[in-house]
């Protein structure tokens, strides 16, 4: 664990979608006066404050400014981050904070939410929505149980990483080593939806954050979560949002 200082929304200096791995499979530096927040996309291994952890998509790492932190990576890693500070302030309150926690649960509205920020950049939008994800790491890090069913965390995680394209209940079942009935199951007790349910609708909301925060045709977004044509994108915004790609920019 680490301390924060929340009391007030940080003051971000850099954000990016970063991709690591290509030419060197370690990367170490230090930050003097920034923290910096990573959401994985990938595995790799992080270290800091003298603690190994070995990370995979859907994980986040927090380092705190001047700490020297050193990144293997065993592939290609894709990730968001951003590099902030605080305030000075005469009298703040410090609360714990985790170096490194899963949000592989709820990876997809993590990944909309960092990718608003690296689009916002270094205005008052981008240092809010950081600001409410730092609170919910911090939430977080106090809960003892965890919200959801390990495998079911695996299975949203294999979701979202594969988006892109399309895919069969079988291959996501066998992915997690679990019948499919079973999966579906889990689902229906977590969501309270099908697991075909569950998909279209992240692939909606996938569209619609595509659409309303970058600048990328239509029936390229398309081809990002994994639909053949424009027609195929359009009945399903309309199916789970009653309006066309046109209506979200």
């Amino acid at each position: 664990m680490c301390k924060m200082q929340l009391d007030t929304p940080p003051e971000i200096a850099f954000a990016a979608v970063a991709t690591h791995g290509q030419s060197s499979r370690r990367d170490s530096y230090a930050l003097p006066n920034l923290w910096a927040i990573h959401l994985y996309l990938a595995p790799a291994q992080f270290t800091v404050m003298g603690q190994s952890y070995s990370l995979q998509p859907g994980d986040v790492s927090l380092t705190p400014q001047g700490q020297r932190s050193t990144y293997d990576w065993p592939d290609t890693c894709r990730l968001l981050c951003a590099h902030f500070q605080f305030p000075q302030r005469d009298c703040s309150d410090d609360y714990p904070m985790p170096i490194v926690i899963s949000v592989r649960d709820d990876l997809g509205r993590w990944r909309d939410q960092m990718e608003t920020i690296v689009a916002a950049g270094q205005t008052t939008k981008a240092s809010a929505i950081l600001w409410t994800l730092l609170w919910e790491l911090h939430d977080r890090g106090a809960r003892d149980n965890p919200l959801t069913d390990p495998l079911l965390e695996r299975a949203m995680q294999w979701i979202e990483l594969h988006l892109d394209r399309q895919f069969h209940m079988t291959e996501l079942a066998k992915a997690i080593n679990i019948s499919q009935a079973y999966l579906g199951r889990l689902f229906r007790k977590y969501h309270a939806c099908s697991i075909i349910s569950y998909v279209q609708t992240r692939r909606a909301q996938r569209a619609r954050h595509l659409l309303e925060h970058t600048t990328q045709p239509a029936k390229v977004i398309a081809s990002q979560i994994g639909l053949p044509d424009l027609q195929r994108l359009n009945k399903l915004l309309r199916q789970v949002y009653g309006h066309g790609p046109r209506w979200f920019r």
